[in-house]
């Protein structure tokens, strides 16, 4: 229930090619970078293999700072780049209170990531998905077990937090679409905001959820995909 309605709409006229992130599902565990510059050779090589260059480009979270990388790297690449929940600053570059939250998450991914007991794994799906039925928090739970180990998923979070892709945003030439939640608990809408601003001509579509991954039945999702659907159709 977490991302099946998400990928199934997007296949709707479309052909839909994601991947697993490094560290993560059925990508290589055994690694150890897991630097912004080596997440966007991923994002070539998978780019590279599908043989569909140029083609639209769509980064959730923080993918959406790898997707601005790649983009402003290979402007040739992509006719098309969207960024839903994105930023282009990680947690340690946020203020305070963030950067204190981000800290005790780090601590609760070392110590109870891999548990049988869901407690620590349901602060994430609260902050992620606040508004999802409760199957959708239950399968969230379940997912962050077995999607990555403790120490992956550790070294990935504090990774993400030293993410700065401002440079970047200037020299971004393909048509953008910037769609951020109002109150989301992770990605504040400031965050999208600078997104927008800093890119070219970037269009800016706000949500109106409190969800960073918004399930089926949240309203946000029908505006979330209408957008997209559209963008991509021009």
């Amino acid at each position: 229930p977490v991302w099946t309605h998400i990928f199934g709409d997007m296949l709707q006229g479309n052909q839909l090619v994601r991947y697993d992130a490094r560290g993560n599902g059925l990508s290589d565990w055994n690694v150890t970078d897991y630097s912004l510059n080596r997440q966007v050779e991923d994002l070539e090589a998978v780019v590279a293999a599908t043989g569909l260059e140029p083609c639209p480009l769509l980064g959730m979270s923080h993918g959406a700072a790898i997707s601005i990388a790649y983009a402003a790297r290979h402007p040739e690449r992509v006719t098309k780049l969207i960024l839903a929940c994105g930023f282009a600053q990680g947690w340690r570059h946020a203020g305070r209170d963030m950067r204190e939250q981000s800290e005790a998450m780090l601590t609760l991914i070392r110590t109870g990531w891999g548990q049988d007991n869901p407690a620590f794994r349901q602060i994430f799906s609260a902050l992620f998905t606040p508004s999802a039925p409760p199957e959708n928090q239950d399968a969230f739970n379940e997912m962050q077990k077995i999607a990555t180990s403790p120490a992956n998923a550790a070294a990935l979070f504090s990774t993400l937090g030293d993410i700065d892709v401002r440079d970047c945003l200037g020299e971004v030439q393909a048509p953008t679409l910037v769609i951020n939640a109002t109150r989301d608990m992770r990605v504040p809408l400031a965050a999208g905001r600078e997104l927008a601003s800093g890119i070219p001509g970037a269009r800016f579509v706000m949500l109106e959820t409190d969800n960073h991954v918004i399930p089926a039945s949240d309203p946000a999702w029908a505006t979330c995909y209408r957008a997209i659907h559209d963008f991509l159709a021009e």
